[in-house]
């Protein structure tokens, strides 16, 4: 089995009043983009921040590993960054993937909140 490679992990989370189910969708579009720089981005160091921004929540999971090309990696066989875009947009969001300035790679999403009310999380 392919051992998971030494890695530093910095965030800064800060989460606003938000629907459940986007709070799941948001943590499954993260965990997935862990998932890929552990299994592709041969990373020292990724960075996760979420924080409120323009009436949503923005996400970014960067990384300093071997960097890809975004349009390639989007339509790669399998369902990882593809499954990511795919719910960003059904709810209504924007999500981006670019080269980072290390030369890594960088995940941006940003999804719409509604306006604050019961059954938030």
């Amino acid at each position: 089995p392919r051992a998971v490679p030494a890695l530093t992990l910095s965030r800064t989370i800060e989460l606003a009043p938000m629907p459940w189910q986007v709070a799941a969708c948001l943590m499954g579009m993260l965990r997935g983009a862990l998932a890929n720089v552990l299994l592709h981005a041969d990373a020292r160091s990724v960075l996760v921040q979420v924080a409120p921004a323009d009436g949503g929540v923005r996400a970014v999971v960067a990384d300093d590993g071997v960097g890809l090309d975004p349009q390639r990696a989007i339509a790669a066989p399998g369902i990882g960054l593809e499954s990511i875009f795919e719910r960003t947009r059904a709810l209504g969001g924007r999500a981006s993937l670019q080269p980072a300035a290390d030369g890594g790679t960088r995940l941006e999403l940003w999804l719409p909140l509604p306006p604050q009310e019961h059954g938030n999380v």
